[in-house]
């Protein structure tokens, strides 16, 4: 592996992102004030803006989002892996879309630091994260969730049952006519 990296001439302990210049700066050469300097400067939160509970809230979503990204980016494995077996060599034009997908998110030809998400991905996942917890709650479906969070039993079956009266208020209105 050593002589790999070696061989790129890329080690992912040197290789840096500047979020400020928009730019990656590889330290390899660089004298040791300069490194230190940058080191010292390179965020080392996703977020370094964000302090206390939103900061606390922040990695959750963002930890919970890229949980849901690998787990989507599996499914599309699976899903490929199906058509192959069913349609064999005709498969590759049905799966081709799923692949690219795969792969980009993947960035198997990258440098290992490069598959990292930046300021604005992060972003971008905790705020979509944010939007399905919004719908979640709103429809009961974050209650495991929410029995880890210190709610009592008393409190989370109380949920429950607004939730019911909440499901069947909705099913006795009138249907509304497609136009």
């Amino acid at each position: 592996m050593t002589q790999r990296i070696r061989f790129f001439g890329i080690s992912d302990d040197k290789l840096y992102y500047d979020e400020r210049k928009k730019r990656f700066v590889y330290l390899e050469d660089a004298p040791a004030l300069m490194e230190k300097s940058f080191k010292n400067a390179h965020f080392k939160e996703q977020r370094p803006d964000l302090i206390g509970q939103e900061q606390t809230e922040f990695k959750i979503k963002l930890k919970y989002g890229q949980q849901l990204l690998r787990q989507m980016n599996y499914q599309t494995k699976l899903e490929m892996r199906r058509l192959w077996r069913t349609m064999g060599g005709l498969s590759y034009q049905y799966f081709y879309p799923l692949l690219e997908d795969f792969m980009t998110y993947q960035a198997i030809d990258k440098p290992r630091l490069l598959r990292l998400w930046t300021w604005d991905d992060s972003t971008r996942i905790a705020n979509m994260m944010t939007l399905h917890l919004i719908k979640s709650h709103k429809y009961g479906l974050d209650i495991p969730i929410q029995q880890y969070m210190g709610l009592s039993k008393e409190d989370l079956k109380k949920r429950e049952d607004e939730l019911t009266e909440y499901f069947l208020y909705e099913l006795r209105k009138a249907p509304v006519a497609a136009k």
